[in-house]
């Protein structure tokens, strides 16, 4: 059955990670600290994998220099938040339990395809992502002359398992897809397959 699919991640906190911030906040001596133990738990377990990629920029006007390079993103967790995290480091486990509720339903999608055969598409991309999560099996594909991707769908498949399992270093087992087979004209796949990435503008894979 051809079909658009869309990947997702579920926004997971682990229960020993947050017994491990809540010790740490206990053991803290100053507010400072505490905002900043919980400003370092939420970048690292559950902020980090979403920075957006650096933009490639040119500033230049007439009869001025030319700037050219890249700029990164610059993410701030919200001191509010962070602030009623140090007051109640209860809020973490109940936290927890509702991000684990809210995907699909209120999350961006990372991915937005466009499959022929759904069934076969998104093996092949489990397949890929399995392999690129798996650094010891990624070693002996690339040591063994195996051949790259043969065409533009699986440069984008490559391409999206790389960011997601070695770039970004989403945790596999949280990754959920979605799918929406759709018995039309192909042409008519693929632009609604171009609407929803041009309105999501998902985080991986983008050429």
């Amino acid at each position: 059955m051809a079909g658009v699919y869309s990947w997702y991640y579920r926004l997971e906190l682990a229960d020993r990670d947050i017994d491990g911030c809540r010790e740490q906040l206990h053991n803290a001596s100053t507010p400072e600290q505490k905002m900043t133990l919980i400003q370092e738990f939420l970048e690292q377990r559950l902020f980090r994998p979403y920075l957006e990629t650096p933009y490639s920029v040119t500033v230049e006007g007439p009869m001025k220099p030319s700037y050219r390079g890249d700029i990164k993103n610059h993410f701030q967790v919200s001191a509010s938040l962070i602030g009623r995290l140090v007051e109640d480091p209860s809020r973490l486990s109940k936290l927890k339990s509702l991000l684990v509720r809210s995907v699909p339903l209120f999350a961006s999608p990372i991915y937005i395809g466009v499959a022929k055969v759904l069934r076969g598409r998104l093996l092949r991309h489990k397949f890929l992502i399995e392999k690129f999560a798996n650094a010891a099996a990624l070693e002996i594909a690339e040591s063994s002359g195996s051949e790259g991707p043969s065409d533009e769908e699986e440069t984008r498949d490559h391409s999206f398992a790389r960011e997601v399992a070695s770039i970004r270093q989403f945790n596999t087992s949280n990754l959920l897809v979605c799918t929406m087979p759709l018995e039309v004209d192909e042409h008519l796949r693929y632009d609604l397959e171009n609407v929803l990435n041009r309105i999501n503008f998902p985080l991986c894979g983008r050429n």
